[in-house]
């Protein structure tokens, strides 16, 4: 991403560069996808003031994001990539052809106009940017983001496929370097 340089018009300036937005949607927010978010100006319930230097900033929305992905087997098609003040990352509004419009978390190199899917099952050309399959079909070289755990079971590895190669894990991996059995958003 590019970054911004600030010529030192006022102290503040001097040393400030900030993300250049390039190929962000410049439209409002979905509505049905957003929900007011409430400032306390660091006040509690009785208006005094409880945490200090909190306050001020630009008035936001919520937006509401889809981490389950739980819409199989329906393509969508990204409709815009849009910022978003409330994390670091920028969101993907999809339309899928059901009609239902939904914000994901956008990985990077996902633009608009792209297809993806989310499914169950997976052939080896479906291992795309921004598709979403359970770990297990997930070959172990391949990069994914977005893990979603599942709080009912402790972490570990998903069975290995029946020709694993050595960059899977042993049996013996230690807890903090196993996966999760969630699904992966590409």
């Amino acid at each position: 991403m590019p970054i911004k340089h600030f010529r030192p018009l006022t102290p503040s300036q001097r040393f400030t560069s900030l993300n250049k937005h390039v190929g962000l949607s410049k439209n409002r927010p979905q509505k049905a996808l957003t929900e007011p978010k409430h400032k306390t100006g660091g006040r509690n319930a009785y208006g005094r003031l409880t945490s200090r230097r909190m306050g001020g900033g630009h008035k936001q929305l919520y937006r509401i994001i889809d981490f389950k992905r739980d819409i199989f087997d329906i393509p969508a098609v990204v409709e815009a990539i849009e910022y978003d003040p409330n994390r670091s990352a920028h969101i993907a509004l999809l339309a899928y052809t059901n009609g239902v419009k939904r914000y994901i978390p956008a990985p990077e190199g996902l633009k608009a106009g792209d297809r993806i899917v989310s499914a169950n099952t997976a052939t080896t050309n479906d291992f795309t940017v921004g598709n979403c399959f359970p770990l297990g079909l997930i070959p172990p070289p391949r990069g994914s983001t977005a893990w979603r755990w599942s709080p009912a079971r402790a972490p570990r590895w998903p069975a290995p496929p029946a020709s694993a190669s050595s960059s899977w894990p042993s049996s013996t991996a230690t807890p903090s370097s196993r996966c999760p059995p969630a699904r992966s958003a590409w």
